[in-house]
């Protein structure tokens, strides 16, 4: 969206959608910092997980997800519209560097995901868009818990033929600067020098999902992901061959909800 124009109905809706698809067990802007249990980090060891191996430890599967293992990787599949497969990371990092290797599902409406998540709702996003016509990019975005403006940070980024060859994508995300890369190569850097509002800075869970967004009632979220699906083309399939997560927190056990610098 945020490279598009977009109407002011498919913002608002957009957002709608995405909040229903945000989940935090216990929020400390909400709760209270003190309220809300100290949040389990990777620590300094790097985590690799090879999904054509089979299921991992590292994520939870969501109930009702159906993922199964193949030699392409965590098959995440969806034939009709209540279907959205999901896997959280049960551990989290405070900054550091996530690579995801995919490839992203086809059909028009079906989106594909991958991207970090604090308690407190500070994202920051890889998404692809199911449709024949959005076969060449992919989109970046971030959000902060001060700035959930949708639509305003969103930046598409080009990619060779996401749904139908396996790509890398490399959430690099550091105090100073957050890099968005595909197979090694930067494409977009957000600096924290002059975005100290809005930069993400608490910490995060690593996060994996397909959705139909063609399937929203609300009129805008089907207009940004490309319209209403063909079921008679489903299954819409989305493979997750690997993950590895490199944790910058040196070591700590807990990550706090808060860097301050």
């Amino acid at each position: 969206m945020g490279s598009r124009l977009v109407s002011v109905t498919a913002v608002l809706a957009f957002a709608a959608s995405a909040a229903a698809q945000i989940t935090s067990a216990c929020n400390p802007l909400k709760e209270g910092v003190n309220a809300c249990p100290v949040d389990p980090a990777f620590g300094s060891q790097q985590v690799t997980v090879d999904f054509t191996q089979g299921a991992s430890d590292v994520f939870t599967e969501a109930s009702g997800s159906g993922v199964t293992y193949g030699s392409q990787g965590a098959v995440f599949s969806i034939s009709s519209a209540g279907q959205a497969p999901s896997f959280t990371s049960n551990n989290y990092l405070f900054f550091g560097t996530v690579d995801v290797t995919i490839q992203v599902a086809a059909g028009q409406g079906i989106v594909t995901t991958f991207f970090l998540e604090s308690d407190d709702q500070d994202e920051i996003d890889w998404e692809w868009l199911g449709g024949s016509d959005k076969n060449s990019f992919g989109q970046s975005n971030y959000f902060s818990s001060h700035d959930m403006a949708y639509g305003v940070n969103e930046v598409d980024l080009s990619v060779a033929s996401p749904q139908t060859e396996t790509h890398t994508y490399t959430i690099d995300w550091s105090p100073t600067a957050l890099v968005w890369k595909v197979d090694g190569t930067a494409l977009r850097t957000l600096t924290y020098a002059g975005n100290e509002d809005v930069y993400p800075q608490t910490p995060m869970q690593v996060k994996l999902g397909t959705w139909c967004g063609g399937c929203s009632s609300a009129e805008g979220t089907v207009e940004w992901a490309g319209g209403k699906p063909d079921w008679s083309q489903a299954p819409f399939v989305a493979y997750y061959k690997t993950v590895v997560i490199q944790d910058s927190s040196n070591g700590v056990a807990d990550a706090q909800h808060r860097q301050q610098w």
